[in-house]
């Protein structure tokens, strides 16, 4: 197994986010109303993200951003916060 390479050029804030809701299971169409962002912003956001983590694929950069202390994977226990992101939400919506 490799060790993660740590990010030679940091994430961005906005990289970071769309990683953060990503680990909450948002897709990128949810993450862009979050965000304020088209669906094709967050998608490239987060492709700039993988590359600077050499992250395989979505998976793969949530575990190597949190490995990284990067992004927070406590769970979202505030009700008022999982209606905001979308967490309630049923797949398919």
């Amino acid at each position: 197994m490799t060790p993660p390479r740590s990010v030679g050029r940091p994430l961005t804030e906005n990289q970071q986010q769309v990683l953060q809701w990503a680990a909450y299971g948002l897709s990128n169409a949810q993450i862009g109303r979050q965000m304020y962002l088209s669906e094709d912003t967050v998608k490239s956001h987060a492709a700039r993200a993988y590359a600077k983590l050499g992250a395989h694929d979505r998976a793969h950069a949530v575990a190597l951003a949190a490995q990284q202390n990067l992004i927070d994977l406590k769970p979202v226990t505030d009700k008022w916060a999982q209606q905001d992101a979308g967490l309630g939400e049923e797949v398919g919506r």
